[in-house]
């Protein structure tokens, strides 16, 4: 059965002056094709073919494939959209979900439809709505076969002609998210509040007494020296986005007071973002709760206050600042992405289990929905089986081949058809869709950034995303779920990604738990040489799919040329020139000839941006990968940390120009005095993924005094390297001390 939501529904007048223009009639459809290389088709489907919806045939519509956005700007006139929604009939395999957003909240979400159902009807008012969004995700398994077709997609409005808003144009309402051009200066060292609770937005802001209602006064500002901006506690229906400048004696200081600060999924400012490691939707507004946009010198400050996300969205985003210290504040989603349940009894061929509150979720026909406040996604996929006694990840669950029943709120039983359960009592699994389409926090081409005392405790996606920035430091950074929660997962990517940075890195005391990918990733880019246009002139290209879009190369950058398969460098030079081609390619031009013998496979490493890294007294568990990925030819330190149990080698050295194209060669790295509890085996492994010996690819790595509580036997390998020196360990394996020979193991 087909089933579907329409949460706004309101009558419209006749109207004489009433126009219906078709979708495909509006010039420039500026929707996005998931099918790489493939456009938007008007009339057809996205193969060109007559567009077809279970036995009907349309004329009129859009073809395009999962996952597709594209945002319409409407007048607040319009009346109505219409359409008949659907997996084109070509594609039996094909499973997407439709979803229609205006002005950021969900009017229409068709939820799972597959190929040969028959096309389900749309049609939402639109009194009032200013940017009209139509979304196609891969309903959870992946974007293969996921054509998707808007038949008969029109508008029903009174007054200007809907247009296409290009990707990267903001589609926020100026009203409340005003451009800086727009922005009244303030006249600095004033205290304004605001109160979702009892304030007003036509008060002052200048007392508590009469403090501003909603962000929207204080996003009409430019801040200066000394401004104080006091928020309340309750329901924020609209983003902060700040701006201005404080100096290193007057900071601009954003206070969040004790409480619960509930940012309302709807009405946040959204962008389109080319994140590193997470473009499976770069054109897709991403909601953000708090920017920072060219902010010098300001403090985000809430011992005891905490920032809750109703739906999916960035917490905060520092974009072009200068001195930003985040201080004492908590994060938590109301609703988190990763959902679990936990294995209460087994018998037979029946198994209990008990869903937590946080956890949103439906069933149908036996089979379990995730839901939440603008996403869903069915029971399967990505899973991974926690078992919190042992604090360790192990064993396995598939929904295939069970039906599952509710015996009460939160409490379901699993009915297996055929075969048993394979997990016991206790143990937990976690679910989670796999696109990478958010972050928790971003950090870009910004500088000077400090966190202390921050507390994290839900993410959908990467954690914090700090890509090129200078000088970055996190001082007791807790990243765990909330004490005393059922909740097991924080987030399912890494918590600390570093793409592209320079100056120093520092991450102390720590602790880092409870993520489905590494605790701390420190990384460049390497980007393919494709063309040679001129002896000083290269085209280099991002190649992994979910890394583009980023500025990777300024003029003056000092870069180095690399074989692809030996991973060594064969030249160097300097940026004169950039010009951006597209969202993947670049024409460089360099101050020097570049070096002949260029391979089809080699690349470009920006030298410039490689920070060093100090990491000292952190903990790392409850993290089925690695605990450390560290990739950067500046020093590395790595001292008096604790690595428990991690399902892979507590720290990997790798560097590579062929798989995520992650670069970075080590030349000085100490790991010294820190202590690795039973993690995956070799504990330390240096491991560059060349494929071709020309010269080793990292060089001069200490691993000294550090103690190692083995499972098996193998405590460092090391591969492709020069200079590795390990002395003065503790080996103990299996409760007995052994030898530094027999748990060492380095290769040429």
């Amino acid at each position: 059965m087909i089933r579907f939501l329409l949460l706004c529904g309101c009558s419209l007048q006749a109207n004489a002056a009433v126009q219906e223009t078709q979708l495909d009639s509006l010039p420039g459809t500026a929707m996005t094709c998931g099918w790489e290389g493939r456009p938007v088709r008007p009339g057809k489907s996205v193969s060109g073919e007559a567009m077809r919806i279970g036995g009907r045939t349309f004329e009129r519509g859009l073809g395009t494939h999962a996952p597709s956005a594209g945002t319409l700007k409407l007048d607040g006139k319009a009346g109505r959209f219409l359409a008949e929604v659907g997996v084109d009939a070509s594609q039996a395999k094909g499973t997407v979900r439709f979803r229609v957003k205006g002005n950021g909240k969900t009017l229409f979400e068709s939820g799972i439809l597959k190929g040969g159902d028959e096309p389900v009807s749309v049609d939402v008012p639109l009194q009032g709505v200013r940017r009209l969004e139509l979304e196609v995700d891969d309903g959870g398994d992946g974007r293969d076969f996921d054509h998707a077709n808007w038949g008969n997609a029109r508008l029903v409005y009174d007054g200007a002609v809907p247009v296409w808003m290009n990707p990267g144009e903001s589609s926020n309402d100026e009203t409340v998210y005003p451009a800086a051009s727009r922005r009244t200066l303030s006249k600095g060292n004033t205290v304004r509040y605001i109160d979702p609770q009892r304030g007003d937005d036509r008060a002052s802001g200048l007392s508590s007494g009469k403090a501003w209602k909603s962000m929207a006064p204080a996003n009409a500002l430019t801040l200066a020296p000394g401004d104080t901006l006091v928020i309340a506690p309750g329901t924020h229906d609209y983003s902060l986005i700040a701006s201005g400048c404080g100096t290193e004696k007057d900071n601009i200081t954003l206070r969040f007071l004790p409480g619960r600060h509930v940012f309302a999924y709807g009405n946040l400012a959204t962008d389109k973002l080319h994140i590193s490691n997470t473009n499976d939707r770069p054109y897709q507004p991403k909601s953000i709760a708090l920017r920072l946009d060219g902010m010098k010198n300001v403090r985000l400050e809430g011992k005891g206050a905490e920032i809750l996300l109703a739906g999916k969205s960035i917490y905060m985003m520092a974009d072009g600042c200068d001195g930003v210290t985040l201080e004492g504040l908590t994060f938590d989603y109301l609703h988190p992405t990763v959902c679990e349940f936990k294995v209460e009894s087994i018998d037979g061929q029946t198994m209990d289990i008990s869903i937590a509150p946080d956890y949103g979720y439906e069933l149908n026909d036996g089979k379990l929905t995730w839901k939440g406040p603008g996403w869903q996604f069915p029971l399967g996929g990505y899973m991974k089986v926690f078992d919190p006694e042992q604090g360790v990840f192990s064993g396995s669950f598939s929904p295939n081949g069970t039906r599952i029943e509710e015996l009460s709120p939160g409490r379901l039983r699993v009915h297996y058809l055929s075969g048993s359960p394979t997990l016991k009592p206790g143990q937990v699994v976690q679910n989670r869709d796999i696109t990478r389409d958010c972050v928790g926090f971003l950090q870009r081409n910004s500088r000077n950034l400090k966190w202390k005392d921050c507390s994290i405790h839900a993410i959908h996606g990467m954690g914090v995303v700090s890509q090129f920035c200078e000088n970055l430091s996190f001082d007791r950074l807790n990243v765990a779920p909330r004490k005393g929660s059922p909740r097991t997962n924080v987030t399912w990517a890494d918590i600390l990604h570093f793409s592209g940075c320079k100056g120093r890195i520092s991450v102390r005391d720590c602790f880092l738990s409870a993520a489905h990918d590494d605790a701390i990733n420190v990384h460049g880019t390497h980007l393919r040489i494709v063309q040679q246009p001129a002896p000083n002139k290269v085209v280099v290209q991002f190649m992994h799919p979910q890394t583009f879009g980023i500025d990777g190369f300024h003029p003056g950058d000092e870069v180095e040329f690399i074989r692809g398969d030996s991973l060594v460098s064969f030249g160097s030079n300097k940026v004169q020139k950039v010009d951006r081609l597209d969202d993947r390619k670049m024409a460089l031009t360099l101050q020097k000839p570049a070096p002949s013998g260029i391979r089809p496979t080699d690349a470009l490493e920006n030298v410039t941006w490689t920070p060093s890294v100090h990491v000292s007294g952190t903990t790392v568990r409850h993290i089925p990968t690695r605990g450390f990925l560290l990739t950067t030819r500046r020093p590395v330190v790595v001292e008096n940390c604790r690595f428990i149990r991690t399902g892979m080698p507590g720290i990997l050295v790798e560097d590579d120009a062929s798989g995520w194209y992650e670069s970075g060669m080590v030349k000085d790295m100490t790991i010294r005095g820190n202590t690795f509890v039973e993690c995956a085996e070799p504990v330390i492994h240096i491991n560059p993924h060349a494929t071709k010996s020309e010269g080793p690819v990292h060089s001069n790595i200490r691993i000294e005094n550090n103690r190692f509580e083995l499972k098996g036997g193998t405590a460092v390998r090391s591969h492709h390297a020069d200079k590795v020196t390990v002395k003065g360990n503790t080996y103990i394996r299996q409760g007995k001390p052994s030898a530094e020979k027999d748990c060492v193991r380095i290769d040429s």
